[in-house]
């Protein structure tokens, strides 16, 4: 059998250095290495930027800035490359389980073609009607009594006349019946046409539709149907409706699912209200829809997420609730619930935050994906999708090689911290103790409730400081708490930003001889507002150029020549360099370029030591990995490492490289010695190793929080 490949000629996109490769169709294939190693480059640089190129080609330039189209990717040739999906495990905010699955509005569709509804004025069942389920509808309810077929009208001038030409010779005005050839009837009055007298049983079942079409034709969809004797009437309309009062609900449908506005209309399907659906879990809703005809493209999204473990959440459940692997996870069961076919996957740290079981479930899944006819390229080492990979592929100095992933680090040896400051929360009817000071383990199984008890409990008890959930035992207590993970602000930011040290830096600019006269505050020196900074590109040293014939290309700015800033910010210079040259240093460089400059050459220090020393000040923090990502918000945090601190991470072993996971215990450690309190979100064995001390949390239980034997 054949195989086809993505061949990939001269890839440059640094550190990757003229690389070819030939990558397998229909495969699970992982790419391992350090974070900035080439992997990422590779697989979004090159791969997922030049599909995405692909695709824009075809769209006008206003639709690709829509989409947010990109220049070509650093590559001299691919051939054999799909349509590329990025699955980072990121939703929109807002969503819910059942938008992002995308069953919301063929749920809504149902319940409304389908469902009944509740009339909020009356609370009467609301309906559409053919004149067959009319019909039916009025033999249920009169069950054979003698009734009137009528059709709602106004009269106007001439209508009486107009009546009796078409041959109708009755109407019930005020509930009385009158004959047309008899008594006048005023314009303007309301009344209904009678259509028919008959009995509401089987054998006059035919001339009650007959009768129902025909009230359909004068009064624009509306049917009542009354009783000879008493006041019994029920209104079968074309459109829905209150079958007891007539109030109509014109093209009614079912509200958001999650705090939407309705119509004012509920609606009832099988005995399953509407306003309830969201509680309803997964597990339950598959179930519902089991034996009903014309629903797989509803069946289908919700049978692969249950199959992938996620059948206990709720369908209104927002994604901002769930574990990140739970995140990586209900996106996997919306590619699954699409169907497509020839897809290259793209999924950076797909097993993040998983446990065992999840982990076992995120394979299966991806060789359902591949079993379709898709591709996975994934990001990360993990051992359950080593397991079942096609290729494994080691990204290290921007070169590719066949071959396993190296060898994990031995857990980590120390001697046990002194633990004498803890906080003690008080959780439900429980209470954990939490030690200030070390490194601190949350783990547990996927879904548990461990992300709930830090964001939902620990820290807003911090912040209620009197009165809430946490109290102190021992001084000093916690004065800041800091949850660190996705790089904050836009993808264009630059590292010299992030760090916290711009303004340092822009302080010794604004002091210089050559600029000190025309009275420039540090800010005017600073990227992220006007001032200094090039008006042409606003600081960016590049153009992006959106082209509707040809390809988008990236220019550097012709007035300032990339350098970022106007010729006069450039005037300025501080040890010899102006600012872009300082910003073109690498942080080790610039770490020596600024040594003994306060708020500056300490966390650029920092920053080296973090493992970031080959990274350049004005590069975008888009290029860095979740590794490396977390090194930079890490070298800030030194800078404030102290007894008053908490830092809370969620699953930093992104990547699981074991140099990676090496380097972030050794900051951690450090960062513990120096007094700061680090909780840890993981299920990784390394980090738990390392950790002094371990808080386990099962749905359901109380957290159970003990030392770590293995410290």
């Amino acid at each position: 059998m054949n195989r086809s490949y993505i061949q990939v000629r001269g890839a440059s996109d640094p550190p990757l250095q003229a690389l070819d490769l030939d990558l397998p169709l229909g495969e699970i294939i992982c790419l391992l290495g350090p974070d900035g190693g080439g992997a990422r480059e590779l697989a979004l640089g090159v791969l997922y930027r030049e599909s995405r190129r692909r695709y824009a080609q075809v769209l006008s330039a206003f639709e690709r800035e829509t989409l947010g189209g990109g220049p070509a990717a650093a590559v001299g040739q691919i051939s054999g490359l799909p349509p590329a999906l990025f699955l980072d495990g990121a939703q929109r905010h807002g969503q819910h389980l059942g938008a992002v699955l995308q069953v919301e509005g063929l749920l809504a569709r149902l319940w409304q073609d389908q469902g009944e509804g509740r009339c909020p004025g009356c609370g009467g069942i609301c309906r559409a009607t053919t004149p067959e389920a009319a019909a039916d509808a009025a033999i249920a309810h009169f069950g054979g009594e003698s009734c009137l077929v009528l059709a709602p009208i106004e009269i106007g001038p001439g209508m009486v006349e107009e009546l009796r030409r078409a041959g109708f010779l009755r109407l019930r005005i005020a509930g009385q019946v009158t004959r047309l050839d008899g008594e006048e009837v005023a314009p303007g009055e309301a009344g209904e046409v009678v259509l028919d007298r008959l009995a509401a049983d089987q054998d006059h079942r035919g001339r009650l539709v007959e009768a129902c079409r025909q009230a359909r034709t004068l009064s624009r969809g509306l049917t009542l149907v009354a009783g000879t004797v008493g006041q019994r009437q029920i209104w079968l309309n074309q459109e829905r409706s209150c079958l007891a009062c007539g109030r109509l609900y014109p093209g009614a449908a079912a509200p958001d699912l999650v705090g939407g506005a309705g119509p004012g209309l509920n609606l009832v399907y099988r005995g399953w209200d509407w306003r309830e659906l969201a509680t309803k879990n997964l597990d339950q809703v598959l179930g519902f829809l089991d034996g009903l005809e014309h629903c797989e493209g509803l069946r289908r999204p919700l049978a692969a997420a249950t199959a992938l473990g996620l059948g206990s959440l709720e369908l209104g459940r927002s994604p901002d609730h769930l574990s990140t692997g739970e995140r990586h996870l209900l996106q996997l069961a919306w590619c699954l619930g699409l169907g497509l076919t020839g897809i290259l996957f793209v999924l950076e740290n797909p097993g993040r935050g998983l446990d065992p079981r999840g982990q076992e479930a995120l394979a299966a899944g991806l060789l359902r994906l591949v079993a379709l006819g898709n591709t996975a390229l994934v990001l990360g080492q993990n051992p359950a999708l080593l397991a079942v990979a096609g290729v494994s592929l080691l990204c290290e100095g921007g070169q590719v090689s066949l071959g396993g992933p190296p060898a994990a680090p031995p857990p980590a040896r120390r001697g046990r911290r002194s633990l004498n400051r803890w906080l003690r929360v008080r959780h439900g009817a429980g209470e954990w103790r939490l030690p200030l000071g070390a490194l601190v383990c949350l783990t547990g199984p996927t879904g548990g409730g461990k992300s709930t008890l830090w964001r939902q409990v620990l820290l807003p008890g911090l912040q209620a400081r009197r009165g809430g959930p946490v109290a102190v035992e021992g001084r000093p207590g916690i004065q800041r708490a800091s949850v660190l993970g996705t790089l904050p602000g836009p993808p264009d930011r630059i590292l010299l930003d992030h760090l916290g040290a711009f303004p340092g830096v822009a302080a010794q600019y604004a002091e210089s001889s050559a600029v000190r006269d025309q009275g420039y505050p540090k800010e005017w020196f600073m990227l992220d507002r006007p001032g200094g900074r090039c008006p042409a590109c606003e600081g960016k040293g590049a153009l992006f150029c959106e082209l509707e014939f040809c390809d988008d290309v990236t220019l550097v700015c012709p007035a300032c020549e990339g350098n970022r800033y106007r010729p006069e910010a450039l005037l300025a210079t501080w040890r010899g360099l102006n600012l872009a040259q300082v910003l073109a240093l690498t942080i080790g460089a610039a770490a020596h370029h600024f040594r003994g400059v306060p708020q500056v050459g300490e966390v650029l220090q920092a920053a080296q030591g973090c493992g970031l020393g080959h990274r350049r000040l004005g590069e975008p923090a888009r290029r860095l990995g979740p590794a490396e990502g977390l090194r930079l918000q890490l070298a800030a945090e030194l800078r404030r490492a102290g007894g008053r601190e908490l830092v809370v991470l969620e699953h930093p072993e992104a990547g699981g490289d074991p140099g990676d996971l090496r380097l972030l215990v050794q900051i951690l450690d450090e960062m513990a010695q120096h007094g700061t309190s680090l909780l840890i979100e993981t299920h990784h064995p390394y980090l738990i190793g390392a950790a002094d001390w371990l808080i386990e949390v099962k749905a359901g239980q109380p957290p159970r929080s003990v030392a770590n034997t293995l410290a």
